[in-house]
Parts: structure tokens; sequence; C-alpha cells
């Protein structure tokens, strides 16, 4: 975080005592030093309602780009969501965020360092998916009940919608991926825990076209005829 975040962080909840939460600007930072502002895909005011966030970035709409997800949580806010749910993420922005004004200060930088050594990339390798920790959020947390009684029946059926065809289609890339790349194991720890569900299935053919030219790739290097390939040429 820049020096700075925390405080500015408070100033917006002293600000405006209806936030509930407040973020800063990702400023993504890579190996060779460069530095990337998500600011194009944070085009929102200083306040807003966080269920109209939520909705509007459902929608595809740039204002809210985060790659962690690391809003800063009123103590109250927390308490009433029942702390922090095991799907982080997406419990801060539908669950917490979306029940109270959101705050955002564009000059309070988070800076997020990106290797081939992240978490996130290793999970991804062994086809490890959170499917579970998103069910939990509709099934155990009620979230689509809470929206309903906050927001309406329509607004709360498209969250829950979105957060369930999103995780399995984040399922279905990631079996693919693994799969084209002859990762057999990590591609079977996928299916093992996505199983034969339908909104699984629907995706899972437009995944795998996807990927066909990571097959040949994948092909061409395990049986060697990319170097035969490379040294003919040469």
């Amino acid at each position: 975080m820049a020096p700075d975040f925390i405080e500015r962080m408070v100033a917006l909840f002293r600000e405006n005592p209806a936030c509930v939460t407040a973020i800063g600007l990702a400023v993504g930072v890579y190996p060779d030093g460069r530095e990337v502002s998500s600011l194009s895909s944070n085009q929102r005011p200083r306040f807003m309602p966080g269920h109209e966030m939520a909705l509007a970035a459902i929608d595809g709409q740039p204002v809210f780009g985060n790659p962690g997800f690391s809003f800063v949580v009123r103590r109250d806010a927390l308490v009433a969501a029942g702390g922090f749910h095991e799907s982080f993420e997406q419990h801060l922005l539908y669950g917490i965020a979306a029940f109270g004004v959101t705050g955002f200060d564009p000059e309070a930088h988070m800076y997020w360092r990106y290797h081939e050594g992240q978490l996130n990339k290793a999970l991804s390798d062994r086809g490890w998916i959170p499917l579970r920790y998103s069910r939990s959020l509709l099934q155990d947390f009620g979230l689509e009940r809470r929206w309903a009684e906050a927001f309406g029946a329509a607004a709360a059926r498209k969250v829950a919608l979105f957060i369930e065809t999103g995780a399995y289609d984040t399922a279905a890339e990631l079996f693919a991926t693994n799969l084209a790349s002859f990762r057999f194991a990590a591609a079977w720890n996928t299916l093992r825990i996505a199983g034969l569900d339908r909104h699984f299935l629907a995706r899972l053919p437009m995944r795998l076209w996807d990927k066909r030219r990571w097959f040949v790739s994948s092909l061409l290097r395990v049986t060697g005829l990319r170097s035969l390939l490379r040294g003919r040429q040469a």
C-alpha cells in the first residue's frame, strides 16, 4: 500500500457517515518494473450505493476493476455480515459492500506484484477451483435471500445467477486449460470438484474448442516434434 493509503481510507469514512466500505486504486507491478493503473476500469464517483456498483459491474460497465477486492470495511458492517466468509472476495463485494454506500479514492494506491510464483497460478496448475465457496455463499450465507429482501427478487436472481454460472465457467476454462496442457491430474481434480453439473457441461465444449491450439502445442512439445521441426528449419 502507498504510505497515505490508510489515511485516505479513513478520510472517506469520516466524510460520509453512510459509507461502510472503501477501496483505493489497484496498480499492477510487473517483473520488468512496469506499473499499470486500473483507473480505466474504475470510472465511478467518490461515493455510490454499493448494490448499484455491483450490478453495474455484472453488466460489464467499467465501474469496478480490482484484482483482489481489497475493501476496507467498517467494523460494525463486518460484524453484521457475520464476519469474513470463505468466499472472501465475492462476499466483500456482494455480501458487504452492496448493503451500504461504498467509497473510492483513486489517489489511494494499492500495488499488486505479478510474477510466476503467484499462489493463484500454482492453484490453477493443480486444478483447484473455489466452487464450494461460491456454493456456500449462495446457500449457507443466503446471499440471494438477502438481496431479495433489500433490493428485490429480480436483482437478487441476477446476482445469484452471475455467481453460480461464473463459477462453473471458471471451472470449464480451467479444466480445458489443464487438459490441453497435458496436466491430466489437475484436469481430473477440476472435474472431480465440478462434477457433471449442467452449467459446467454447457460451457465445456466452447472452452475446449478455445484451447485447441494449446493442445497442438502441447502435443508437439511432448512428442518432441517441435524440436525436430525447429531443427529442420535451421
